[in-house]
């Protein structure tokens, strides 16, 4: 995964890399590379849900200023992972698979769609109904790109 890192960044064995979420399309590449060590994780780009789209609650009592003016979107995903993401289909009943499936995970873009940050699932607590659980679950799980990068490539 870090090697896919570099290879979008230098657009080797890919026609662009895609620096804003607004451009990225189903099929497209997204590699992480934790910043910590050597490893990271790469994925499908499945389907964007711009209609849950959760724009940070800057007005709320425990919000971190670093996240005003962000937008949390969730991003269908195809990979392969121990680790099941959201609406995972490797999770059935009380057994969890692993191998190859779909989960979701939450990109979280700026005010110029790039992005800032990732969960590996959602929040979930609703953004609305209980906002409180939901801005804890979110600092709990993001990732901000100074910790593990995340890159979208397009072949």
């Amino acid at each position: 995964s870090t090697r896919y890192v570099d290879l979008i960044e230098q657009q080797l064995g890919f026609s662009a890399q895609i620096n804003h979420l607004t451009d990225a399309q189903p099929g497209d590449i997204i590699s992480i590379r934790y910043l910590s060590s050597w490893s990271g994780h790469t994925m499908m780009i499945n389907a964007i849900d711009w209609q849950k789209a959760v724009e940070y609650p800057a007005d709320h009592s425990d919000v971190d200023p670093e996240w005003a003016g962000t937008w949390f979107i969730p991003v269908q995903v195809l990979d392969s992972t121990s680790s099941p993401h959201s609406m995972d289909t490797r999770e059935v009943g009380n057994q969890e698979f692993e191998g190859i499936g779909t989960g979701t995970i939450g990109v979280l873009m700026n005010e110029n769609c790039d992005i800032v940050g990732h969960t590996w699932s959602l929040p979930s607590a609703d953004a609305e109904d209980d906002p409180d659980h939901w801005i804890s679950q979110f600092h709990s799980r993001i990732k901000p790109q100074t910790e593990r990068k995340m890159v979208i490539g397009r072949f």
